[in-house]
């Protein structure tokens, strides 16, 4: 049941923000009885209600999951301590969440009571720490620490609960817990002071003392519980008199020893040093957020206009961020690269790096295409992204088509019907939606430019591009061999190197940055704080405005701003060590171009170059498009939706209008005149029973009270059940879990006399054709027929 209501929780949250639900606009009643007092339950058309009361149905079934488990054994003492835990955590939360909580609601959602319920599942918690504890075979000494705190834990529980309007047995039940663990703490500290007692030969009064101490606090325990009336529990009471047993004997025991033998004095309670408590359980912090993962959100599609448009909005500003500085940064790399290749680099420089042969460093450049599919794969790519815009523009195409045939059936009905046809037609809504076609039809066609513009650099290159697919060796046959390279200046060459290496890590950091600068943008999501957070509220019409949205704006976009100010930064710095690339390579030319084989390699190799530089600026630019075009098809989809809703609701406007024309026009036949006969001579008293009387049924009220119904696996005034215990007062269990909400009944409608003549008739209301024609109610909608 955890689950389920986890699973109902979530989806009250995702609706939040979506729906505007109050007494002003979509009013649903949320029902719910108080858990200690199952006669009063509040009503109210508030969301938050419904999700505190959920919560607290949570928070009793973890609790409940503990009291069922075995605590008698080590892991299920701590399995259950970690459900007592998460229901503490969830009664806190509900304290934090119902600060703001201004309506009217029970009193077991009041402060006092929230901070009971947390008391005890802690105390609950704590007492499965001394289960395990005692599974675990810990010593007397420590055994005797945690009980105390688990007593402890029950008397605060006592005290909050004396102030509350929580049952009286409940109440006394927390009281005989608190003593019963305490009668224990000192039952084990007696074991403790009998092993000291041995050690020293001395003190021997204390262990009497203290069990004389804990034989009145058990005493006192079943006294309480025997006051108990509502919750008779045989096992609870075998568990109280077995460890009043064993305290009893052990007491004699003792008292006997220290009168007839040693004759120490037994010190009073008061007397007694005092046990140090050792509390060990904590509340586990619950997190809606990590609760609600991998859970479905069923009205993902449910967005209020206002928010949808919001949406849009942020995401033309994330376009634009990513964009310009894609564009800066891309101009910025090009103008590297072009650099570079007009100074003949690194090709110069790998053409003296090697005797003969290929470099490696060349073919792995090479290899690397030729697995992404050569020139090959960029066409493939250039056909897909083309085909992806006829395809958009085909679909704007039909919702423009929509629209106009909205239009001329307009016309033709004015045509039809004349001056009786008085519908009017949103002209705002119908430009918004021309005017984002055509928007979108030019976004289009500048992307269809571009893909043209990338063909024409397909061709451009294509040459450059096809060599790329030769072969290891064959590309080794084309380079001549170099005899000697000991003309070159390794000076001018190292320092040459180490600037190029320089420009390929800036090239590389730069591309990896605009890839993680895509994935940013893709995973940014705007919606759930807009939905969520304080950003929202309900106007008094009843519809969503945004607060603060600039606010909202600027922090979900700062992690995007930060990256692409990172990158225009480094674009920036660029231009100094352009600069000193050209002097170190003019230096370093002087000083080769006395070696014609060492000129034709770095030609070949500069060919080699220019080909992969170019294949790589084509991919990035078609993954580019591609990335545009799955982005712009939810745009145009959720445009087309829009279209197609406006055009639905006109044709249902249509059709009802029509209809009531249609039902003007049918004028009733005259009634016949009425005849009188001759009364008697002594006529008769009315009776209010007579044949024109009301016989049926009573109608109800417009409102009936709504009962609030126990839902499944719930109570209301069931005892719970407890865990087994040994040998002290078992767990106390969160008394009934709250009823499943309901929704004020609704005034039946008379039902309407069957109709004795005609054939196939409309629905008034959704406008369905019906063709039974005696039917008293619609097949579509279930409305009575008017």
């Amino acid at each position: 049941h955890y689950r389920v209501l986890l699973k109902y929780y979530a989806q009250l949250n995702y609706i939040e923000g979506r729906f505007p639900i109050s007494k002003d606009a979509i009013r649903i009643d949320f029902a719910w009885a108080d858990a200690f007092a199952t006669d009063i339950f509040v009503k109210l058309p508030v969301l938050l209600w419904e999700k505190v009361a959920v919560l607290w149905n949570m928070g009793a079934i973890q609790n409940n999951i503990g009291v069922i488990l075995d605590h008698s054994r080590e892991d299920g003492a701590k399995a259950a301590a970690s459900h007592f835990s998460m229901a503490a955590g969830i009664f806190t939360y509900i304290k934090e969440l119902i600060n703001d909580f201004k309506d009217e609601r029970t009193r077991d959602i009041s402060p006092q009571l929230l901070t009971l319920m947390v008391e005890v599942a802690l105390a609950n918690a704590q007492h499965c720490v001394y289960e395990g504890a005692r599974a675990k075979g810990m010593k007397d000494a420590m055994l005797s620490r945690i009980a105390l705190a688990t007593s402890n834990a029950y008397q605060q529980c006592f005290e909050y609960a004396r102030l509350t309007h929580a049952r009286e047995d409940w109440i006394r039940l927390l009281e005989v817990t608190a003593n019963t663990f305490h009668a224990s703490a000192q039952y084990w500290q007696s074991k403790v002071d009998h092993d000291n007692a041995v050690k020293t030969r001395k003190d021997w009064g204390i262990e009497c003392g203290r069990l004389a101490y804990a034989d009145s606090l058990i005493n006192k325990a079943i006294h309480g519980h025997r006051c108990i009336s509502e919750y008779p529990s045989k096992s609870r009471t075998l568990r109280l008199e077995e460890l009043r047993r064993n305290i009893t004997a052990a007491k004699l025991e003792a008292e006997n020893n220290n009168r007839s033998i040693y004759f120490c004095i037994e010190p009073t309670p008061n007397q007694l040093a005092p046990i140090v408590p050792l509390a060990l359980a904590k509340a586990k912090s619950f997190s809606v957020t990590g609760e609600m993962e991998g859970i479905d959100d069923y009205f993902a599609d449910f967005v209020p206009r206002v928010v949808s448009n919001a949406i849009t909005e942020f995401q033309d500003r994330v376009n634009s961020i990513v964009e310009s500085t894609k564009e800066a940064a891309q101009t910025a790399s090009d103008t590297m690269r072009a650099t570079l290749a007009s100074l003949g680099l690194p090709a110069s420089l790998q053409a003296s790096n090697s005797a003969s042969g290929l470099p490696a460093s060349v073919w792995t450049s090479i290899a690397a295409v030729q697995h992404k599919g050569g020139g090959g794969a960029l066409e493939t790519g250039l056909k897909r992204n083309q085909d992806k815009n006829r395809s958009l523009c085909e679909q704007l195409d039909r919702a423009a088509g929509e629209l106009s045939s909205d239009a001329s059936e307009e016309l033709k009905r004015r045509q039809k019907y004349g001056v009786k046809w008085q519908r009017n037609t949103d002209t705002a809504q119908v430009s918004t939606l021309r005017g984002d076609i055509d928007n979108y039809r030019s976004l289009l066609q500048q992307a269809a430019d571009t893909d043209n513009l990338v063909r024409s650099k397909l061709l451009q290159h294509q040459d450059d591009i096809a060599q790329l697919g030769c072969t290891r060796q064959q590309l080794d046959s084309y380079m001549p061999k170099l005899e000697d390279i000991n003309n070159v200046s390794r000076e001018e060459r190292a320092e040459l190197e180490q600037l190029v290496v320089q420009t390929s890590t800036i090239l590389e950091n730069r591309d990896s940055a605009i890839a993680q600068l895509d994935a940013t943008a893709s995973k940014i999501d705007v919606k759930t704080p807009l939905l969520r957070d304080s950003s929202r509220k309900m106007s008094a019409g009843s519809f969503f405005e945004i607060d603060d949205k600039e606010a909202v704006f600027e922090a979900t976009l700062k992690p995007l701003n930060d990256l692409a100010a990172s990158i225009n930064e480094g674009v920036e710095t660029q231009g100094p060590l352009l600069e000193r690339v050209t002097a170190a390579n003019e230096a370093f030319t002087q000083k080769q171009q006395a070696n014609p084989i060492l000129v034709k390699r770095s030609s070949i190799l500069t060919g080699l170059q220019q080909g992969v530089s170019s294949f790589e600026e084509i991919e990035g630019m078609l993954d580019q498009g591609r990335k545009w075009y799955i982005q712009f098809e939810d745009r145009v989809k959720e445009l087309c939706a829009r279209v197609q809703d406006y055009r639905r609701m006109r044709d249902l406007e249509a059709r009802d209008h029509e209809a009531a024309i249609q039902r003007a026009a049918v004028v009733p036949a005259p009634a016949p005149p009425p005849a009188y006969g001759r009364p008697p001579a002594s006529a008769p008293p009315p009776s209010y029973h007579s044949a024109g009387a009301h016989r049926g049924p009573f109608l109800p009220s417009a409102t009936a009270k709504a009962v609030v119904l126990p839902g499944p696996g719930t109570t209301r005034s069931a005892p719970p059940t407890y865990a087994r215990a040994m040998p002290v007062q078992p767990i106390v269990r969160a008394t009934a879990v709250k009823a499943q909400p309901i929704v004020a009944a609704q005034r039946v409608a008379a039902p309407a006399p069957a109709p004795q003549s005609g054939g196939a008739w409309a629905c008034k209301i959704c406008t369905f054709k019906n063709e039974k024609k005696d039917a008293l109610a619609c097949e579509m909608c279930n409305s009575i027929r008017e």
